[in-house]
């Protein structure tokens, strides 16, 4: 099921305000990660700012810093610039890949990116069902101003 849409942003905290008042978000679920990650064949460590919040017209929009390490996100920002560079799904069955993996994160989450960007102009994301339910609902919770403890990622 399709829960977020995922956008490349050079500075989180300029991209939190911008985003903030084009869509009307006055809470952000935030959290600073570190892992371990392998992007097509290169393993590193990640470091990220990522910000949630529901989006207006449904789902959840997700800001991605580029960060420190290899990730799509980081290589969208150096070729593209700021955007959307992901579709996140939320999937009871990780097996069903109907593209090759070209990104992982490597901390026993089970998210993964399938390598759709040369058909699709975006990676799809594919996050287990009870993760994604678990940061939605931290994310729900941080929006109506009562936030719980935030969902690992």
């Amino acid at each position: 099921m399709l829960y977020h849409l995922g956008m490349a942003v050079a500075d989180m905290d300029a991209a939190l305000e911008r985003y903030g008042n084009q869509f009307g978000v006055e809470r952000w679920a935030t959290l600073d990660v570190t892992y371990d990650a392998w992007c097509r064949g290169v393993e590193s460590v990640v470091t990220q700012r990522i910000a949630f919040a529901p989006w207006p017209m449904g789902g959840y929009l997700e800001l991605v810093e580029g960060g420190t390490g290899t990730t799509c996100a980081s290589d969208f920002l150096k070729e593209r610039g700021e955007g959307m560079f992901h579709v996140g799904y939320s999937t009871t069955d990780l097996a069903q890949r109907p593209a090759p993996v070209c990104f992982e994160v490597r901390n026993g989450t089970g998210i993964v990116y399938l390598d759709t960007f040369a058909e699709l102009g975006y990676w799809v994301e594919l996050v287990p069902a009870d993760r994604a339910d678990a940061l939605t609902t931290w994310i729900d919770q941080v929006a109506a101003g009562t936030p719980g403890i935030p969902a690992h990622r």
